[in-house]
């Protein structure tokens, strides 16, 4: 890695340093290896992107939350509620429903109309099994869509979508 003076190059050849000791199993220089490299370059979107895929890969959920939330609050608008957004979906798979929800209730203040959001909020409601939550949730979200400044059609299709998904939760509890 010394052997180049590019930093962009070094920092390929660093992250190919890190796949190599994965495909080692040697999990303990990996991770000093993608640490290191991440406290040298926290701003560069690819060692953010490296270190964030390995620590998913490697069941570091903690780790790759907060990397993200890091670059989060370093980041412009429409990165920043990426990376936070990206933060809610390894949360939510790593069954951190209230984390999920604090990220997704963020994203939501921003971009209340946002369809990936609404439904990665309704999934949270899912995944804890809080049918009562979920039909409050969406009563209110369809309301507040039905006085959104959306186009008409994008307004129904969002709509829709959620009433589907909350006649199937009534279904399911027999209401």
């Amino acid at each position: 890695i010394a052997v180049t003076l590019d930093p962009v190059e070094r920092m390929r050849l660093r992250i190919e340093l890190v796949k190599y000791f994965e495909a080692q199993k040697d999990f303990v220089s990996a991770t000093q290896a993608v640490d290191a490299l991440y406290r040298d370059n926290p701003l560069v979107l690819g060692v953010i992107r490296a270190r964030v895929d390995f620590d998913h890969r490697n069941k570091r959920d903690e780790d790759a939350i907060a990397t993200l939330m890091e670059a989060s609050a370093k980041a412009r608008a429409d990165l920043s509620a990426q990376f936070r957004f990206e933060a809610a979906r390894i949360s939510a798979t790593a069954g951190r429903i209230d984390q999920t929800r604090g990220l997704l209730t963020v994203l939501l203040q921003a971009y209340p109309y946002r369809a990936d959001y609404l439904a990665s909020m309704a999934d949270t409601y899912a995944a804890a099994n809080d049918d009562p939550g979920f039909v409050k949730f969406a009563g209110a979200e369809i309301e507040a869509l039905k006085k959104a400044p959306l186009p008409p059609d994008d307004r129904k299709s969002r709509i829709a979508a959620l009433r589907r998904r909350l006649i199937s939760t009534l279904a399911r509890r027999a209401e």
